[in-house]
């Protein structure tokens, strides 16, 4: 399709995802290149705030995105670098939606040990999954649900309608900021087009922990 379109002319920007066929596309006559997101800075940014959230270690229930998806296994490789040695993870999965986090920790709970695991934080590798995790908790009964239901909760994407309001409203704890990358890739295009000149292969975006990490060690602020 890309080389069908740049035949055309067409020039071709690839968002969120990097891809070798990029290389052969810039030798033609129309831009190519994409923009991404760092994914395991995202990670790694997730890690430092489990860090910060459980200065004394832990147990984080941590949902996953899909495991074809090579942007969730950068954010699992950048977690487990820089979380602490004193965290300890289990993984369930999800599908990246809410009714997916929500699943994944409705059967988890179904285990006969889930009840007694110490669990200290729940993570999701998105905002969604983080809060289906959330509304799971707080179906239980009885006196365990106070615990479960007052985890803190982290995700990540940031977006202003969806996880920013998701911290506001108290139900995530932290979450992180993903810029967007439509925007940009097309103020790269209109410049590669006005020059005449390919741009960088890849333009890679920095995420931001949403509150800063410093913000999540004084949590009586």
């Amino acid at each position: 399709m890309a080389r069908e379109a740049m035949a055309r002319g067409m020039g071709w920007a690839l968002l969120n995802r990097e891809d070798n066929y990029l290389a052969e596309l810039q030798t033609m006559n129309k831009p190519s290149f994409c923009v991404t997101v760092d994914q395991e800075e995202v990670g790694r940014i997730q890690g430092r705030q489990f860090g910060a959230l459980l200065p004394q270690g832990g147990l984080v229930l941590y949902i996953l995105g899909p495991s074809t998806n090579p942007v969730f296994k950068l954010r699992t490789t950048g977690m487990e670098s820089t979380k602490p040695r004193n965290i300890q993870i289990t993984t369930l999965r999800g599908n990246l939606t809410e009714q997916s986090g929500y699943d994944a920790v409705t059967s988890w709970l179904k285990l006969k040990t889930s009840r007694m695991t110490p669990v200290s934080l729940v993570a999701g590798q998105n905002d969604n999954m983080a809060v289906g995790a959330r509304r799971a908790f707080e179906t239980l009964s009885g006196e365990g649900r106070e615990r479960w239901s007052t985890l803190p909760c982290t995700g990540c994407d940031a977006s202003p309608r969806a996880g920013q309001a998701w911290i506001r409203m108290g139900l995530l704890t932290a979450s992180i900021y993903l810029p967007p990358t439509a925007g940009v890739a097309i103020e790269t295009m209109a410049q590669a087009i006005q020059t005449k000149k390919q741009p960088q292969l890849c333009k890679q975006l920095t995420p931001a922990s949403y509150p800063p990490i410093e913000n999540l060690l004084k949590p009586q602020a």
